[in-house]
């Protein structure tokens, strides 16, 4: 599950020595990428900040907005002239999560095991609360974030507003993941427990893929530290929402790697089944359920599973199918595509094994998530956005409608009649049309992002973590 060399992460900075509001600095105007079938753009940036009413634009409590990991707002959110509302104090670590919107709050978690309720009109902290002591990069066999803390974007349950999140924190020296669980109104807690499986070897695992609430049950899912050290395996876990008690956990049976890492994390089917893709198992000889699509019971049985014809060649070359999570689609399919390039469509309804699928074609390569709105899945290529239009039927297929920019290759949300996504090297915000890939709103955000930064939408607002900071943004 190594991540290519081209990702660069930035270090914990800062402590919150404020709970005012930080400087709203206005957005100039500026011309962004176009897309390979665009010819012109379009940039329409206010540099006036504006004001936004609570509870008027939906919420997002999930990473993807909902536990298919679809990236679609609602359908009232407006976005049109895109500017910035507001810019948060600095908090108190990196932010890597997904933000949450609910209730007039948006919610972050840092690599510090903070935890934060800002006020959704103003930015303002509401409440905050540090949920255990984060593991610094010296007592980890390897990585690339120091310290670790909450890396992974938690979940609130709206029906009773309890917030979940991961920590991995240390505990009398002892690297531990803990399931917190707070009251997401005034970051009260309400309970915590272990959710390391006894035979997981915690210090070798890092915990990134979005946590999901589904069924009564908490599912965490577990790959390795970057660089690949130790000895690690792919875990999905679940706990139960209402209070500490019996875990259930599934192995995924290799004798090392197999990592479940995308950073959307399972997706949830209408039955309640989880789906989760591995990266590269040690095995190329014996099928191992690396580089698979694995569909588990809601109680973590194995109930069928797919792999490439080539699994373990992709297992011997790094080449992690799950780089990305499963994309489940109207029509009964799955569609998957990872570091390898090769796309996939899948029959959900009988995924065939090694070799079982229904259409492959050359996609791109791929780190992140997707967004899906059927037909349409939007693709965060390495070498920029694509439109995959999918046919359904009998004999489905897809097709590549256009490529977008280099520049545009974060993890996209679709929004406001546009598919937003952040640029990872030039740090800045794109509003992409989704009928042609043309840059139509270029926002400058004045600040670095952390790997695989996706925005989130809620409230009338899009929010994005920077760094250590909040920017929230709105349109007209």
């Amino acid at each position: 599950m190594r991540r290519p060399p081209w990702l660069i992460v930035l270090a914990a900075v800062a402590l919150l020595s404020s709970c005012s509001t930080g400087s709203v600095v206005g957005t100039t105007a500026r011309t962004g990428p176009t897309g390979t079938t665009g010819s012109s753009t379009t940039t329409l940036v206010s540099t006036t900040p504006t004001s936004v009413s609570p509870g008027t634009g939906g919420s997002w409590v999930t990473y993807g907005g909902d536990l298919a990991r679809a990236g679609v707002a609602p359908s009232q959110v407006r976005l049109g002239s895109l500017r910035r509302v507001w810019v948060s104090a600095s908090l108190d670590g990196q932010i890597y999560a997904q933000p949450l919107v609910w209730d007039g709050l948006v919610i972050i978690a840092t690599e510090n095991d903070t935890l934060y309720g800002l006020n959704a009109v103003t930015g303002r902290v509401v409440w905050s609360r540090q949920v255990g002591s984060p593991v610094p990069g010296s007592v980890l066999p390897c990585g690339n974030i120091d310290p670790l803390g909450i890396t992974s974007t938690p979940a609130v349950d709206p029906a009773t507003g309890r917030l979940y999140a991961l920590a991995e924190t240390l505990i009398d020296g002892a690297v531990s993941h803990r399931l917190v669980v707070l009251d997401a109104r005034d970051g009260s807690v309400i309970f915590e427990e272990s959710a390391d499986p006894p035979a997981m070897a915690p210090t070798d695992q890092q915990q990134r893929p979005a946590l999901a609430v589904s069924h009564g049950r908490v599912y965490i899912a577990y790959g390795g530290l970057y660089g690949d050290c130790g000895s690690y395996k792919g875990w999905v876990v679940a706990l139960p929402t209402t209070g500490p008690g019996r875990m259930l956990s599934y192995e995924v049976p290799t004798f090392n790697q197999g990592a479940i890492w995308a950073p959307a994390g399972p997706a949830i089917d209408k039955a309640g089944d989880v789906w989760v893709t591995t990266g590269n198992g040690s095995s190329t000889t014996t099928y191992d359920e690396g580089d698979s699509v694995l569909e588990l019971s809601p109680s973590l049985s194995l109930l069928q599973s797919f792999a490439p014809a080539a699994w373990a060649f992709d297992n011997s070359h790094d080449l992690d199918l799950g780089s990305t999570a499963p994309q489940l689609l109207q029509g009964g399919l799955v569609f998957q595509v990872g570091k390898e390039s090769t796309g996939y469509l899948l029959r959900a309804s009988r995924l065939g094994g090694i070799g079982g699928q229904v259409y492959a074609a050359n996609v791109c390569f791929v780190i992140g998530a997707n967004a899906y709105r059927p037909p349409d899945i939007y693709v965060p290529c390495h070498s920029g956005l694509e439109e995959v239009v999918v046919t359904a039927g009998d004999a489905p297929s897809f097709r590549i409608a256009w490529t977008a920019a280099a520049a545009v290759d974060g993890p996209p949300v679709i929004a406001g009649g546009f598919v937003w996504s952040v640029g990872q090297s030039a740090d800045e915000l794109y509003g992409l049309d989704p009928a042609s890939g043309q840059v139509v709103q270029a926002v400058p955000l004045d600040a670095s992002v952390d790997n695989y930064a996706t925005p989130a939408v809620g409230e009338g607002l899009l929010v994005l973590g920077t760094g250590d900071t909040v920017r929230a943004f709105s349109g007209s």
